[in-house]
Protein backbone atom coordinates (compact mmCIF):
# COMPACT_ATOMS: atom_id res chain seq x y z
CA UNK A 1 0.00 0.00 0.00
CA UNK A 2 1.19 3.52 -0.78
CA UNK A 3 0.45 4.73 2.75
CA UNK A 4 3.18 2.46 4.12
CA UNK A 5 5.46 3.25 1.16
CA UNK A 6 5.12 6.99 1.78
CA UNK A 7 5.94 6.58 5.48
CA UNK A 8 9.02 4.48 4.68
CA UNK A 9 10.13 6.92 1.98
CA UNK A 10 9.91 9.80 4.46
CA UNK A 11 12.00 7.83 6.95
CA UNK A 12 14.62 7.26 4.24
CA UNK A 13 14.72 10.99 3.47
CA UNK A 14 14.87 11.96 7.15
CA UNK A 15 17.97 9.80 7.49
CA UNK A 16 19.62 11.81 4.70
CA UNK A 17 18.97 15.24 6.19
CA UNK A 18 20.17 17.93 6.00
CA UNK A 19 19.71 18.29 2.23
CA UNK A 20 21.77 20.59 0.06
CA UNK A 21 19.94 23.89 -0.10
CA UNK A 22 20.07 24.18 -3.87
CA UNK A 23 18.65 20.66 -4.35
CA UNK A 24 15.80 21.27 -1.93
CA UNK A 25 14.99 24.62 -3.56
CA UNK A 26 14.98 23.08 -7.04
CA UNK A 27 12.64 20.26 -6.01
CA UNK A 28 10.28 22.60 -4.15
CA UNK A 29 10.18 24.95 -7.14
CA UNK A 30 9.11 22.09 -9.38
CA UNK A 31 6.52 20.88 -6.87
CA UNK A 32 5.17 24.43 -6.51
CA UNK A 33 4.82 24.87 -10.29
CA UNK A 34 3.22 21.41 -10.64
CA UNK A 35 0.86 22.18 -7.77
CA UNK A 36 -0.21 25.49 -9.31
CA UNK A 37 -0.69 24.05 -12.77
CA UNK A 38 -2.53 20.84 -11.91
CA UNK A 39 -4.77 22.16 -9.14
CA UNK A 40 -6.00 25.01 -11.34
CA UNK A 41 -6.21 22.88 -14.46
CA UNK A 42 -8.48 20.41 -12.66
CA UNK A 43 -10.87 23.32 -12.11
CA UNK A 44 -10.82 24.35 -15.78
CA UNK A 45 -7.95 26.84 -16.01
CA UNK A 46 -6.76 27.07 -19.64
CA UNK A 47 -3.06 27.84 -19.13
CA UNK A 48 -0.71 25.06 -20.22
CA UNK A 49 2.12 23.82 -18.04
CA UNK A 50 4.62 25.87 -20.02
CA UNK A 51 2.47 28.99 -19.81
CA UNK A 52 2.05 28.50 -16.06
CA UNK A 53 5.80 28.09 -15.64
CA UNK A 54 6.55 31.19 -17.74
CA UNK A 55 4.02 33.23 -15.76
CA UNK A 56 5.37 32.19 -12.36
CA UNK A 57 9.08 32.30 -13.13
CA UNK A 58 9.27 35.13 -15.67
CA UNK A 59 5.93 36.97 -15.37
CA UNK A 60 5.22 36.27 -19.05
CA UNK A 61 1.51 36.21 -19.84
CA UNK A 62 0.01 33.84 -22.39
CA UNK A 63 -1.40 35.50 -25.49
CA UNK A 64 -5.08 34.89 -26.08
CA UNK A 65 -5.75 33.38 -22.67
CA UNK A 66 -8.31 34.94 -20.25
CA UNK A 67 -6.94 37.43 -17.72
CA UNK A 68 -8.97 35.61 -15.07
CA UNK A 69 -6.94 32.44 -15.69
CA UNK A 70 -3.72 34.37 -15.05
CA UNK A 71 -5.16 35.82 -11.82
CA UNK A 72 -6.10 32.33 -10.66
CA UNK A 73 -2.54 31.06 -11.14
CA UNK A 74 -0.81 34.04 -9.50
CA UNK A 75 -3.31 34.14 -6.63
CA UNK A 76 -3.00 30.42 -6.06
CA UNK A 77 0.78 30.77 -6.09
CA UNK A 78 0.61 33.54 -3.46
CA UNK A 79 -1.49 31.26 -1.27
CA UNK A 80 1.03 28.43 -1.67
CA UNK A 81 3.93 30.72 -0.79
CA UNK A 82 2.15 31.88 2.35
CA UNK A 83 1.42 28.28 3.32
CA UNK A 84 5.05 27.27 2.78
CA UNK A 85 6.17 30.28 4.81
CA UNK A 86 3.81 30.18 7.79
CA UNK A 87 4.10 26.41 8.12
CA UNK A 88 7.63 26.99 9.43
CA UNK A 89 6.18 28.73 12.47
CA UNK A 90 3.50 27.89 14.97
CA UNK A 91 0.51 29.18 13.01
CA UNK A 92 -2.32 26.71 12.86
CA UNK A 93 -5.40 26.41 10.67
CA UNK A 94 -8.17 28.79 11.71
CA UNK A 95 -11.28 30.07 9.98
CA UNK A 96 -9.63 33.45 9.48
CA UNK A 97 -6.61 31.80 7.90
CA UNK A 98 -8.88 29.84 5.56
CA UNK A 99 -10.69 33.03 4.52
CA UNK A 100 -7.35 34.75 3.88
CA UNK A 101 -6.28 31.92 1.59
CA UNK A 102 -9.61 32.04 -0.22
CA UNK A 103 -9.12 35.77 -0.91
CA UNK A 104 -5.67 35.09 -2.33
CA UNK A 105 -6.87 32.31 -4.60
CA UNK A 106 -9.80 34.19 -6.13
CA UNK A 107 -8.37 37.72 -5.86
CA UNK A 108 -11.64 39.69 -6.23
CA UNK A 109 -15.40 39.31 -6.44
CA UNK A 110 -16.80 38.15 -9.79
CA UNK A 111 -19.85 36.54 -11.35
CA UNK A 112 -20.00 33.13 -12.98
CA UNK A 113 -22.55 30.87 -14.61
CA UNK A 114 -24.26 28.41 -12.28
CA UNK A 115 -26.96 25.76 -12.30
CA UNK A 116 -29.88 25.90 -9.88
CA UNK A 117 -30.93 22.84 -7.88
CA UNK A 118 -33.67 22.20 -10.46
CA UNK A 119 -31.20 22.31 -13.37
CA UNK A 120 -31.76 25.85 -14.66
CA UNK A 121 -28.96 28.15 -15.78
CA UNK A 122 -28.32 31.27 -13.73
CA UNK A 123 -25.49 33.59 -12.67
CA UNK A 124 -24.00 33.85 -9.23
CA UNK A 125 -21.81 36.47 -7.59
CA UNK A 126 -18.71 34.94 -6.04
CA UNK A 127 -17.50 36.84 -2.97
CA UNK A 128 -13.95 36.20 -1.88
CA UNK A 129 -13.28 35.28 1.72
CA UNK A 130 -17.00 35.02 2.49
CA UNK A 131 -18.89 31.83 3.29
CA UNK A 132 -21.68 30.96 0.87
CA UNK A 133 -25.11 32.52 1.34
CA UNK A 134 -26.86 30.23 -1.16
CA UNK A 135 -26.91 26.46 -1.53
CA UNK A 136 -24.32 25.05 -3.91
CA UNK A 137 -25.56 21.49 -4.32
CA UNK A 138 -24.69 19.83 -7.62
CA UNK A 139 -26.41 17.51 -10.06
CA UNK A 140 -24.49 14.28 -10.62
CA UNK A 141 -24.13 12.43 -13.93
CA UNK A 142 -26.96 10.14 -12.86
CA UNK A 143 -29.31 13.09 -12.39
CA UNK A 144 -29.23 12.82 -8.62
CA UNK A 145 -28.56 15.86 -6.43
CA UNK A 146 -25.44 15.74 -4.26
CA UNK A 147 -25.95 17.84 -1.15
CA UNK A 148 -23.25 19.90 0.50
CA UNK A 149 -23.78 21.76 3.78
CA UNK A 150 -26.52 24.38 3.73
CA UNK A 151 -25.39 28.00 4.21
CA UNK A 152 -26.77 28.15 7.76
CA UNK A 153 -24.76 25.02 8.66
CA UNK A 154 -21.37 26.21 7.37
CA UNK A 155 -20.17 28.11 10.44
CA UNK A 156 -20.90 25.30 12.87
CA UNK A 157 -19.53 22.60 10.56
CA UNK A 158 -16.32 24.55 9.98
CA UNK A 159 -15.96 24.96 13.72
CA UNK A 160 -16.48 21.21 14.17
CA UNK A 161 -13.91 20.48 11.46
CA UNK A 162 -11.23 22.58 13.15
CA UNK A 163 -12.02 21.15 16.57
CA UNK A 164 -11.68 17.64 15.12
CA UNK A 165 -8.36 18.55 13.47
CA UNK A 166 -6.87 20.16 16.59
CA UNK A 167 -7.91 17.16 18.64
CA UNK A 168 -6.42 14.64 16.17
CA UNK A 169 -3.00 16.29 15.94
CA UNK A 170 -2.65 16.11 19.73
CA UNK A 171 -2.63 12.33 19.56
CA UNK A 172 0.82 10.81 20.04
CA UNK A 173 0.35 8.27 17.25
CA UNK A 174 -1.45 10.40 14.65
CA UNK A 175 -0.57 9.94 10.99
CA UNK A 176 -0.28 13.25 9.05
CA UNK A 177 -1.28 11.63 5.73
CA UNK A 178 -4.48 10.24 7.24
CA UNK A 179 -5.32 13.54 8.94
CA UNK A 180 -4.58 15.61 5.82
CA UNK A 181 -6.64 13.31 3.60
CA UNK A 182 -9.63 13.29 5.91
CA UNK A 183 -9.42 17.07 6.38
CA UNK A 184 -9.53 17.47 2.59
CA UNK A 185 -12.58 15.23 2.34
CA UNK A 186 -14.46 16.83 5.25
CA UNK A 187 -13.78 20.32 3.85
CA UNK A 188 -15.10 19.39 0.41
CA UNK A 189 -18.23 17.89 1.96
CA UNK A 190 -18.94 21.23 3.63
CA UNK A 191 -18.11 23.23 0.47
CA UNK A 192 -18.11 26.44 2.52
CA UNK A 193 -17.53 28.91 -0.34
CA UNK A 194 -19.34 29.57 -3.61
CA UNK A 195 -16.20 28.79 -5.62
CA UNK A 196 -12.60 27.70 -5.09
CA UNK A 197 -13.40 24.88 -2.66
CA UNK A 198 -11.41 22.24 -4.54
CA UNK A 199 -8.25 24.31 -4.80
CA UNK A 200 -8.53 25.43 -1.19
CA UNK A 201 -9.09 21.88 0.08
CA UNK A 202 -5.88 20.78 -1.63
CA UNK A 203 -3.95 23.75 -0.23
CA UNK A 204 -5.14 23.00 3.31
CA UNK A 205 -4.37 19.31 2.89
CA UNK A 206 -0.83 20.17 1.82
CA UNK A 207 -0.46 22.67 4.67
CA UNK A 208 -0.98 19.75 7.05
CA UNK A 209 1.39 17.47 5.15
CA UNK A 210 4.20 20.05 4.99
CA UNK A 211 3.65 21.11 8.60
CA UNK A 212 4.44 17.60 9.73
CA UNK A 213 7.45 16.99 7.51
CA UNK A 214 5.97 15.54 4.34
CA UNK A 215 6.05 16.92 0.80
CA UNK A 216 2.85 18.26 -0.81
CA UNK A 217 0.60 15.84 -2.65
CA UNK A 218 0.29 16.88 -6.31
CA UNK A 219 -2.95 15.61 -7.83
CA UNK A 220 -2.34 15.66 -11.56
CA UNK A 221 -5.02 16.70 -14.01
CA UNK A 222 -4.46 13.54 -16.06
CA UNK A 223 -5.86 11.46 -13.20
CA UNK A 224 -8.63 13.82 -12.14
CA UNK A 225 -11.33 11.28 -13.04
CA UNK A 226 -9.73 8.80 -10.67
CA UNK A 227 -9.54 11.59 -8.08
CA UNK A 228 -13.27 12.29 -8.43
CA UNK A 229 -14.03 8.58 -8.37
CA UNK A 230 -12.31 7.94 -5.01
CA UNK A 231 -14.07 11.00 -3.61
CA UNK A 232 -17.41 9.52 -4.70
CA UNK A 233 -16.46 6.22 -3.05
CA UNK A 234 -15.71 8.15 0.14
CA UNK A 235 -19.18 9.68 -0.12
CA UNK A 236 -20.47 6.12 0.11
CA UNK A 237 -18.69 5.62 3.43
CA UNK A 238 -15.39 4.08 2.32
CA UNK A 239 -12.52 6.57 2.55
CA UNK A 240 -9.71 4.03 2.18
CA UNK A 241 -9.36 4.35 -1.64
CA UNK A 242 -9.07 8.13 -1.20
CA UNK A 243 -6.37 7.65 1.45
CA UNK A 244 -4.47 5.33 -0.88
CA UNK A 245 -4.84 7.83 -3.74
CA UNK A 246 -3.44 10.74 -1.70
CA UNK A 247 -0.70 8.51 -0.25
CA UNK A 248 0.45 7.68 -3.77
CA UNK A 249 0.70 11.39 -4.61
CA UNK A 250 2.66 12.03 -1.40
CA UNK A 251 4.99 9.12 -2.20
CA UNK A 252 5.63 10.52 -5.69
CA UNK A 253 6.65 13.90 -4.25
CA UNK A 254 8.95 12.29 -1.68
CA UNK A 255 10.44 10.13 -4.41
CA UNK A 256 11.17 13.27 -6.42
CA UNK A 257 13.34 14.56 -3.59
CA UNK A 258 14.96 11.16 -3.19
CA UNK A 259 15.93 11.12 -6.88
CA UNK A 260 17.30 14.66 -6.73
CA UNK A 261 19.47 13.87 -3.72
CA UNK A 262 20.98 10.89 -5.55
CA UNK A 263 21.62 12.88 -8.73
CA UNK A 264 18.85 11.25 -10.77
CA UNK A 265 17.00 13.50 -13.24
CA UNK A 266 13.52 13.95 -11.85
CA UNK A 267 11.79 15.89 -14.64
CA UNK A 268 8.80 14.05 -16.02
CA UNK A 269 6.70 14.55 -19.12
CA UNK A 270 4.68 17.28 -17.39
CA UNK A 271 7.66 19.54 -18.03
CA UNK A 272 6.83 19.49 -21.71
CA UNK A 273 3.10 19.94 -21.32
CA UNK A 274 2.42 16.22 -21.53
CA UNK A 275 2.52 16.60 -25.31
CA UNK A 276 5.48 14.31 -25.69
CA UNK A 277 3.90 11.61 -23.52
CA UNK A 278 1.43 11.17 -26.38
CA UNK A 279 4.26 10.57 -28.81
CA UNK A 280 4.30 6.92 -27.84
CA UNK A 281 0.78 6.65 -29.16
CA UNK A 282 1.35 8.82 -32.19
CA UNK A 283 4.31 6.71 -33.30
CA UNK A 284 2.50 3.39 -33.11
CA UNK A 285 2.53 3.46 -36.88
CA UNK A 286 6.30 3.12 -36.77
CA UNK A 287 5.90 -0.58 -36.03
CA UNK A 288 6.57 -2.69 -39.08
CA UNK A 289 3.85 -5.33 -39.06
CA UNK A 290 5.53 -7.12 -36.14
CA UNK A 291 8.29 -8.50 -38.36
CA UNK A 292 12.05 -8.45 -38.03
CA UNK A 293 12.58 -8.77 -41.75
CA UNK A 294 14.77 -5.76 -42.44
CA UNK A 295 13.62 -5.56 -46.05
CA UNK A 296 10.13 -4.65 -44.78
CA UNK A 297 11.30 -1.80 -42.57
CA UNK A 298 9.21 1.25 -43.51
CA UNK A 299 11.72 4.10 -43.83
CA UNK A 300 9.24 6.54 -45.35
CA UNK A 301 6.65 6.02 -42.63
CA UNK A 302 9.27 6.58 -39.92
CA UNK A 303 10.68 9.89 -41.17
CA UNK A 304 7.24 11.16 -42.15
CA UNK A 305 5.72 10.59 -38.72
CA UNK A 306 8.74 11.94 -36.84
CA UNK A 307 8.80 15.06 -39.01
CA UNK A 308 5.05 15.61 -38.63
CA UNK A 309 5.38 15.29 -34.88
CA UNK A 310 8.15 17.84 -34.46
CA UNK A 311 6.51 20.28 -36.88
CA UNK A 312 3.46 20.21 -34.63
CA UNK A 313 5.41 20.46 -31.39
CA UNK A 314 7.32 23.47 -32.72
CA UNK A 315 4.02 25.35 -32.80
CA UNK A 316 4.36 25.76 -29.03
CA UNK A 317 6.97 28.43 -29.81
CA UNK A 318 4.77 30.42 -32.20
CA UNK A 319 4.34 33.13 -29.59
CA UNK A 320 8.08 33.87 -29.71
CA UNK A 321 8.72 33.79 -33.47
CA UNK A 322 6.82 34.97 -36.53
CA UNK A 323 8.47 32.39 -38.77
CA UNK A 324 9.30 28.73 -38.17
CA UNK A 325 10.67 26.74 -41.11
CA UNK A 326 12.62 23.60 -41.87
CA UNK A 327 15.14 22.29 -44.38
CA UNK A 328 15.48 18.60 -45.09
CA UNK A 329 17.82 16.29 -46.93
CA UNK A 330 17.24 12.61 -47.53
CA UNK A 331 19.88 10.31 -49.01
CA UNK A 332 18.30 7.16 -50.40
CA UNK A 333 19.20 4.16 -52.53
CA UNK A 334 17.45 3.62 -55.87
CA UNK A 335 18.65 0.84 -58.15
CA UNK A 336 21.90 0.69 -56.17
CA UNK A 337 22.53 4.38 -56.81
CA UNK A 338 22.54 6.88 -53.95
CA UNK A 339 20.40 9.92 -54.60
CA UNK A 340 19.39 13.00 -52.61
CA UNK A 341 15.99 14.63 -52.16
CA UNK A 342 13.85 16.59 -49.69
CA UNK A 343 11.29 14.92 -47.45
CA UNK A 344 8.47 16.30 -49.62
CA UNK A 345 10.02 14.83 -52.75
CA UNK A 346 10.49 11.46 -51.09
CA UNK A 347 6.91 11.40 -49.81
CA UNK A 348 5.53 12.29 -53.22
CA UNK A 349 7.21 9.23 -54.75
CA UNK A 350 5.17 6.95 -52.46
CA UNK A 351 7.82 4.22 -52.64
CA UNK A 352 9.54 2.68 -49.66
CA UNK A 353 13.10 3.44 -50.76
CA UNK A 354 15.93 2.25 -48.61
CA UNK A 355 16.94 5.46 -46.87
CA UNK A 356 20.55 5.83 -45.82
CA UNK A 357 20.49 9.17 -44.04
CA UNK A 358 17.98 11.89 -43.15
CA UNK A 359 18.58 15.39 -41.81
CA UNK A 360 15.87 17.90 -40.82
CA UNK A 361 16.88 21.34 -39.57
CA UNK A 362 14.12 23.27 -37.77
CA UNK A 363 14.71 27.02 -37.79
CA UNK A 364 13.04 29.68 -35.62
CA UNK A 365 13.36 33.10 -37.27
CA UNK A 366 12.08 36.65 -36.91
CA UNK A 367 11.66 36.55 -33.16
CA UNK A 368 8.98 38.75 -31.63
CA UNK A 369 10.18 41.66 -29.40
CA UNK A 370 11.49 41.85 -26.74
CA UNK A 371 13.16 38.62 -27.86
CA UNK A 372 15.90 39.17 -30.44
CA UNK A 373 17.31 35.84 -31.47
CA UNK A 374 17.53 33.06 -34.03
CA UNK A 375 17.40 29.42 -33.03
CA UNK A 376 17.58 26.04 -34.66
CA UNK A 377 17.96 22.37 -33.88
CA UNK A 378 18.60 19.42 -36.16
CA UNK A 379 17.19 15.90 -36.14
CA UNK A 380 19.29 13.31 -37.98
CA UNK A 381 18.50 9.66 -38.61
CA UNK A 382 21.43 7.55 -39.75
CA UNK A 383 20.41 4.18 -41.18
CA UNK A 384 23.79 3.39 -42.76
CA UNK A 385 25.85 2.23 -39.80
CA UNK A 386 24.02 -0.98 -38.96
CA UNK A 387 21.66 -3.28 -40.83
CA UNK A 388 19.47 -3.98 -37.79
CA UNK A 389 19.34 -0.57 -36.10
CA UNK A 390 19.57 3.15 -36.75
CA UNK A 391 20.84 6.20 -34.89
CA UNK A 392 18.43 8.97 -33.94
CA UNK A 393 20.50 12.12 -33.38
CA UNK A 394 19.47 15.48 -31.90
CA UNK A 395 21.85 18.42 -32.36
CA UNK A 396 20.84 21.78 -30.81
CA UNK A 397 22.22 25.25 -31.52
CA UNK A 398 23.65 25.12 -28.01
CA UNK A 399 23.77 22.26 -25.56
CA UNK A 400 24.78 18.63 -25.82
CA UNK A 401 24.09 16.36 -28.77
CA UNK A 402 21.87 13.40 -27.91
CA UNK A 403 22.13 10.06 -29.71
CA UNK A 404 19.67 7.17 -29.43
CA UNK A 405 20.34 3.76 -30.94
CA UNK A 406 17.06 2.15 -32.00
CA UNK A 407 16.35 -1.39 -33.19
CA UNK A 408 14.57 -1.45 -36.56
CA UNK A 409 12.16 -4.10 -35.33
CA UNK A 410 10.81 -1.76 -32.62
CA UNK A 411 9.66 1.86 -32.40
CA UNK A 412 11.48 4.36 -30.22
CA UNK A 413 10.88 3.40 -26.61
CA UNK A 414 8.66 5.62 -24.46
CA UNK A 415 11.39 6.46 -21.95
CA UNK A 416 13.78 7.41 -24.74
CA UNK A 417 11.20 9.65 -26.39
CA UNK A 418 10.40 11.44 -23.14
CA UNK A 419 14.10 12.03 -22.52
CA UNK A 420 14.67 13.36 -26.04
CA UNK A 421 11.55 15.53 -26.04
CA UNK A 422 12.34 17.04 -22.66
CA UNK A 423 15.87 17.89 -23.79
CA UNK A 424 14.69 19.57 -27.00
CA UNK A 425 12.14 21.79 -25.35
CA UNK A 426 14.13 22.72 -22.25
CA UNK A 427 17.18 23.64 -24.37
CA UNK A 428 15.04 25.97 -26.45
CA UNK A 429 13.39 27.54 -23.40
CA UNK A 430 16.79 28.12 -21.79
CA UNK A 431 18.02 29.76 -24.98
CA UNK A 432 15.02 32.11 -25.06
CA UNK A 433 15.43 32.96 -21.39
CA UNK A 434 19.12 33.78 -21.87
CA UNK A 435 18.36 36.09 -24.80
CA UNK A 436 15.55 38.11 -23.21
Amino acid sequence: MFLEKAILKKQELDALRPFKKEIEEKVMQKLRIDWNYHSNSIEGNSLTYGETKSLLLHHITAQGKPLRDHFEITGHNEAINIVLDVVKGDRNITENFIRELHKLILKENYTKKAITSDGKETTKEIKVGVYKTESNHVLTKTGETFYFAEPFEVSSKMNDLLEWYNSEIQRKDFNPILIATEFHYKFVRIHPFDDGNGRLSRILMNFILVKFGYHPAIIKKEIKERYFEVLRIADGGNIEPFVEFISESVFNSLDLMHKAIHGIAFEDDNDVDKQFWLLDQKLKGLKTNETKNKSEFNYIDLISKIHDHFKKENEAFNKYYSKISFNSRVVYSNNNDNKSATIEQILSKKNNFKIIYTSIKYEFKESIPPLNSYYYYEIKIDFGKNENSYEFIYEPLQGDTMVLNVNKSEPLQHVELISLSHKIKTNHIKFIDQNL
